[in-house]
């Protein structure tokens, strides 16, 4: 899967025009970004800050396309072209996103009204207050984790069930996310994900000082991410992926029917190809005699009337 998942975003003809969209949105973002930032003492800038969104969102739609053609069997990415489309699925998936976080807010919101009361007792008690804050600060940060890297293994399943069923509610279906995260080869892929993204962000983190080298390479790890993603989802689902779009050969594995060599016919259809041959070949030999037949007694009938004709004549 490893090999595949890295030359994917280099396959067809666009890939090269693909990537540098994908790393210009990311270079759009932090212009943006970088502009508000410099401008908020004019309180201009934080207008211009929700804007540095768009080219975010529009990546994240980017990558809902490459799980869509991956869980059907496409073998190319694709490629920006619809970019309203990009933009309603970046949005759908960080809303899938929000809702999956909403427990975290509810945890901070929930450790700083109880940090406050512990606050309130250390003033009576100091030694008791001070034990019930360290513990329950570190049960919170503990149960904050724990669910962070649940969301983040649950998560692109999300995504996928919800291409797959093409709805966004099928993104919070227990029963297809235990059947698919359950499944040790979608560990498997997705702890392969884990990797490319995390050695493909360190890797661009550290060539971002290289006039923004760094972020087409992060762009890359995350199409690399998302094709693991969707490989780790369909083999746990055990889908039946047939692409049926314009493929080249080399594609597709396979050529046409009809221009199938003789080796690769199995022998029963073999054997009824040369049998339907034959006959094909007797029928032409009968019908070339049969007209051979009708033309020799064509010429005997013209002779006798010819002959008749000169015995009148004498």
């Amino acid at each position: 899967m490893l090999e595949d998942a890295l030359k994917y975003p280099l396959r067809g003809e666009e890939s090269t025009t693909t990537l540098l969209i994908g790393g210009g949105l990311a270079i759009a973002a932090l212009i943006i970004t970088g502009l508000g930032v410099l401008l908020s003492f004019l309180f201009i800038g934080f207008l211009a800050l929700p804007f540095a969104l768009v080219p975010g969102v529009l990546v994240q739609g980017y990558l809902v396309d490459v799980m869509r053609h991956r869980l059907r069997g496409d073998p190319n990415p694709p490629t920006f072209e619809d970019w309203a489309a990009l933009f309603v699925d970046g949005l759908k998936m960080l809303l899938v996103g929000v809702v999956y976080a909403i427990p975290v807010v509810v945890g901070v919101v929930f450790f700083a009204v109880v940090a406050a009361v512990l606050a309130y007792a250390t003033q009576v008690s100091s030694d008791a207050g001070s034990f019930l804050g360290l513990a329950f600060t570190a049960f919170v940060f503990l149960a904050l984790l724990v669910y962070g890297a649940l969301v983040g293994y649950v998560y692109p399943a999300a995504v996928a069930n919800w291409i797959r069923e093409d709805d966004v509610m099928a993104a919070f279906s227990i029963t297809a996310l235990k059947e698919a995260t359950l499944n040790t080869t979608y560990l498997v892929g997705w702890l392969l994900a884990l990797v490319v993204a995390v050695v493909g962000n360190a890797v661009g983190q550290v060539l971002l000082v290289v006039f923004f080298v760094g972020v087409f390479v992060i762009f890359y790890a995350q199409v690399v991410s998302w094709y693991c993603y969707a490989e780790a989802y369909a083999d746990a689902m055990g889908l039946d992926r047939e692409f049926d779009g314009d493929v080249g050969g080399d594609a597709t594995g396979s050529d046409d029917g009809d221009h199938r060599r003789d080796d690769d016919i199995p022998p029963s259809e073999s054997t009824a190809r040369t049998t339907t041959d034959g006959s094909e070949s007797g029928d032409d030999e009968e019908s070339a005699a049969l007209s051979d037949a009708t033309e020799g007694v064509g010429d005997e009938t013209e002779a006798d009337d010819d002959t008749d004709t000169e015995d009148r004549r004498e």
